[in-house]
């Protein structure tokens, strides 16, 4: 006599996140030298389990890179802060790249890239912006 396979469930992930907007993913630069990423990115990026963001820019490529840690002692790691959205914030890594808040201004789509001899890490690129924004 054939028993009847019990299905397993080990993937079930109760979903916790209402009213969260998970669509899409951005990142918001704001002219107070901030980036603020918004609740589809946090998720992709599974960024609540993460404290901290080393910032990277590459003039050649017009990008800002985002790479994620819990390493609060790692050089130039950033705090992550928030409650909903989370975010950081350097006017040091604006001033030190020549980078205008007020032209950057905007949302951008982060994508996940493989930077030689550096591994994984998020990337904004700035050339495309997606929505400027007026304030």
């Amino acid at each position: 006599m054939k028993t009847k396979k019990e299905k397993t469930w080990d993937d079930l992930e109760i979903f916790t996140r209402k009213g969260a907007s998970l669509a899409k993913s951005f990142v918001t630069v704001l002219k107070s030298c901030s980036f603020i990423f918004n609740a589809g990115f946090m998720h992709l990026a599974k960024l609540r389990n993460y404290s901290h963001v080393i910032l990277g820019y590459s003039d050649i490529n017009k990008a800002i890179t985002f790479d994620f840690t819990n390493d609060e002692k790692a050089k130039g790691a950033l705090k992550l802060t928030g409650n909903g959205n989370l975010s950081a914030h350097s006017r040091a890594f604006f001033t030190y790249n020549f980078l205008d808040p007020d032209e950057l201004h905007g949302k951008y789509e982060p994508v996940k890239i493989k930077i030689p001899k550096i591994g994984e890490m998020w990337m904004i690129d700035l050339n495309k912006k997606i929505m400027p924004l007026t304030k």
